[in-house]
């Protein structure tokens, strides 16, 4: 452990926010029960890349084995914020929440858990690595899996998710249209088979797609501001103002 948090060191003189470089040299130092010198590698990490929730999740480590529980806490809930496909994490949250008797997000937090447990641990790594922004290694990985099992809806939705962020929204409807077809009751492929079609200027097709996932899910607020925002584009500003009242007079203010 000594020897490669030499070479780390070494690494990181020649680019001090090689983010790697400082998280695998956070990892070395926990290792060590160096948890101070980590906290401090990890902060430098976040000041250069404050996006990577992987950072986060390792600092919550070291705050437990400080018993600064409350930090860990908060360190994890950062993590799983950016990136929400750690399931280490929302493992830890659903202990922390237990202890805590925070039964709203103790639900939440389980059910994160047995969603991302249900995905083959290729697809874990996939939509950890797109949260990361790492889509090219993403998208070989989710390639490689639909080789295999071609028809798998969370694969199919996870590689058009990579699409549409590459800006390649022409495969990214192809799949997402596929996977609606094959599975109409999967709302979240539907639900960004929607905003794929809107980013393409289609907003006759996307105020359809809508209306389905209202019939769907009549009582879901998101697929009603999805639905008034469709209907916003067509230039329905009457239809859209009343979904919006309607949400308020379920859900308040």
């Amino acid at each position: 452990m000594a020897a490669a948090t030499r070479v780390l060191e070494t690494l990181l003189k020649a680019d001090r926010e090689h983010h790697e470089a400082l998280y695998y040299l956070a990892v070395c130092q926990r290792q060590q029960g160096l948890n101070q010198e980590a906290i401090d590698t990890l902060k430098a990490l976040t000041e250069a890349h404050p996006d990577y929730g992987r950072a986060h999740q390792e600092k919550a480590y070291n705050f437990i084995a400080l018993k600064q529980l409350s930090d860990a806490t908060a360190a994890f809930e950062r993590a799983v914020a950016l990136n929400p496909a750690l399931l280490a994490s929302w493992r830890a949250l659903c202990a922390r929440y237990e202890q805590l008797n925070q039964t709203i997000k103790l639900s939440e937090a389980r059910a994160r858990v047995q969603s991302l447990e249900a995905m083959p641990k290729q697809l874990q790594s996939v939509a950890s690595l797109t949260y990361e922004g790492k889509l090219f290694i993403a998208e070989q990985i989710c390639r490689q899996f639909l080789q295999n099992e071609p028809h798998h809806k969370e694969a199919m939705r996870l590689l058009a998710d990579i699409g549409n962020q590459l800006q390649v929204l022409d495969d990214a409807e192809y799949l997402l249209e596929s996977c609606v077809d094959f599975y109409p009751d999967f709302h979240r492929a539907r639900l960004d088979y929607v905003q794929v079609l809107h980013k393409r200027q289609k907003y006759d097709k996307a105020l359809a797609q809508a209306r389905q996932l209202k019939k769907l899910a009549p009582q879901n607020v998101l697929y009603d501001v999805t639905l008034a925002a469709q209907q916003q584009a067509l230039g329905d500003f009457d239809g859209a103002l009343a979904i919006y009242e309607e949400v308020l007079g379920r859900h308040g203010d």
